[in-house]
């Protein structure tokens, strides 16, 4: 109901001419009117912030507003990523990562590391994408393959996501869609 009632807002107008007029705002007043935004002109909306703590503020209180939103968040140090990454954050970055290569409307909101981080092209992204459907026959070895490309690590048991194990023609994947 608040959202509705900023769509005449002066300053969501100002947003949607793609003004930057402005300044010092609150989280809150900002995920109001980034929120406005979206319900006003859905699409692509990237938002992008000075470190991690201020991507999960703005993303908490965006999120109690709208469904369409998500966060890229990656370590300022690739030491400390290397260190402190777990297979849920890297499954969160690749599910954004893939809904920023689709043309559906969301808000995206990521730290300055994510936004100067290397991040393939949407087309070189979409290229590790691998679709299995039921019954479908697969090439043992290129599947195994494919699934290293696309950032899965060989296991002995999976339990965790983008992980998956190769045992006597089967193998078992734990895919970051489940």
């Amino acid at each position: 109901y608040l959202v509705k009632q900023l769509l005449s807002n002066e300053a969501v107008l100002a947003l949607s001419k793609k003004l930057n007029t402005l300044g010092n705002l609150s989280i809150c007043e900002e995920a109001l009117l980034y929120s406005a935004l979206f319900a006003k002109e859905p699409r692509q909306i990237l938002i992008v912030k000075n470190n991690a703590y201020e991507v999960i503020q703005l993303y908490e209180r965006m999120a109690c507003l709208m469904d369409e939103v998500m966060m890229l968040n990656m370590e300022d140090s690739l030491r400390v990523e290397a260190i402190a990454s777990s297979p849920e954050q890297k499954a969160i970055q690749m599910e954004t990562m893939a809904k920023l290569s689709s043309d559906e409307p969301f808000v995206c909101i990521m730290n300055l590391a994510a936004a100067v981080r290397y991040v393939p092209s949407p087309s070189l992204f979409r290229q590790c994408f691998i679709h299995i459907k039921q019954d479908d026959i697969q090439d043992y070895e290129q599947l195994k393959q494919s699934l290293f490309l696309a950032g899965y690590l060989p296991v002995k048991r999976v339990d965790q996501p983008l992980t998956y194990a190769s045992r006597g023609g089967i193998i078992d994947v734990y895919s970051i869609n489940y």
